[in-house]
């Protein structure tokens, strides 16, 4: 538990300094960084013995985590909006297929290391090594360089710092979906933490936990398959009291029931967590786009940390069924108070621009 928190910590301090290189410096680069400190992550792990070279591994772990955020996936953002003949559409597409890709490469890598480990112990860290040089070639022989140290060369990292944050407060827009990002972790990190001891207090068998999670895998690739597009807002409307009625199904003593409630409240916040993350990445400006997704994440990080030492607490004198279904509509109910509020404001904001417009016409 303690090696994962020196992980998660790592995360936290480095990810928003790393968006913020990215954009100054080469994403590439930097997404190279990422591979080799990882692999040296892995070979601590492998050469290491006792619990100091495994919290160093789990360090440096957290570290390359923090690197790549914001590297190679903004760059291909950034060539996907210049590039393209439609490119509202092509973000679309890329954002759908990465992250069905991740989530598949989830299941094969859960699959394949439980394999390898029983088969081959610790030398599975091996493969894992071949498998990051194997994924970087690509990166290091055909991917472009990006060229904003040339265009940045005259900005520091205070001044990019201070101009990311000044385009969140510009635009409300985005500050809604790093707001509606983090509410959602309340469910994530619930979902994470609690889901494997959910199943095992409705009586399934811990045998089969491996393949609840390929159906969550699944449920999610699902999610982030559905098109979005304008035609969505009247459907989300109207889905909205059936979405905040899920969660409540979880609590009926009926297995089958609880189950399928769980799995429906998890397709929701898969495809919420999806459609913010698509239109932030349409929303986002090219020059800032590695700062602000790394700040987005390290918001949603923060987040998730508070949630966790909600429910820590709270397990203590909270029954875990009921635990779930309050952070499950806590975080529902959060999510449309603060579109709502956004919308509200955004009314204010027209009228207001109208009456300025007829008073300057009348004058």
């Amino acid at each position: 538990m303690f090696v994962q928190a020196l992980f998660s910590v790592a995360v936290f301090l480095c990810e928003f300094p790393s968006g913020v290189l990215a954009d100054l410096y080469d994403r590439r680069v930097l997404y190279e960084i990422s591979i080799v400190v990882w692999i040296v992550a892995c070979l601590t792990i492998y050469w290491g013995q006792g619990f100091i070279p495994m919290a160093i591994a789990w360090v440096l772990y957290g570290i390359s985590e923090a690197l790549s955020s914001g590297t190679i996936d903004a760059s291909l953002i950034n060539l996907c909006k210049v590039s393209s003949v439609d490119p509202v559409e092509q973000v679309k597409r890329f954002k759908r297929i990465s992250n069905q890709l991740s989530l598949v490469a989830m299941v094969v890598g859960a699959s394949l290391g439980s394999v390898l480990y029983f088969r081959i112990g610790f030398n599975m860290y091996l493969v894992g090594v071949a498998f990051a040089v194997l994924s970087v070639l690509p990166i290091i022989f055909f991917f472009p360089h990006d060229n904003q140290s040339e265009q940045h060369s005259n900005r520091t990292i205070r001044q990019q710092i201070e101009t990311a944050l000044a385009e969140v407060k510009s635009d409300r827009t985005l500050l809604l979906l790093i707001a509606l990002t983090a509410v959602s972790q309340i469910f994530f990190g619930t979902h994470f933490n609690l889901w494997q001891a959910y199943m095992l207090s409705i009586g399934m068998s811990e045998n089969n936990l491996i393949y609840w999670y390929f159906l969550l895998q699944a449920i999610g690739i699902v999610a982030y398959s559905i098109r979005i597009d304008q035609h969505l807002r009247r459907v989300m409307l109207l889905a909205t009291p059936c979405a905040m009625a899920f969660p409540l199904f979880i609590l009926f003593p009926d297995r089958i029931v609880g189950v399928c409630a769980y799995c429906l409240a998890t397709f929701t916040f898969m495809f919420l967590q999806y459609m913010y993350d698509v239109l932030f990445s349409l929303r986002v400006s090219q020059e800032r786009i590695s700062t602000l997704i790394t700040l987005n994440s390290t918001a949603s990080r923060l987040a998730g940390f508070l949630v966790l030492g909600a429910n820590g607490l709270l397990l203590n004198t909270v029954n875990l069924r009921y635990l779930i279904v309050t952070d499950f509509e806590i975080s529902l109910v959060l999510s449309v108070v603060l579109c709502f509020l956004f919308l509200r404001s955004k009314h204010k904001r027209v009228e207001g621009s109208s009456g300025i417009k007829e008073i300057t016409s009348s004058a």
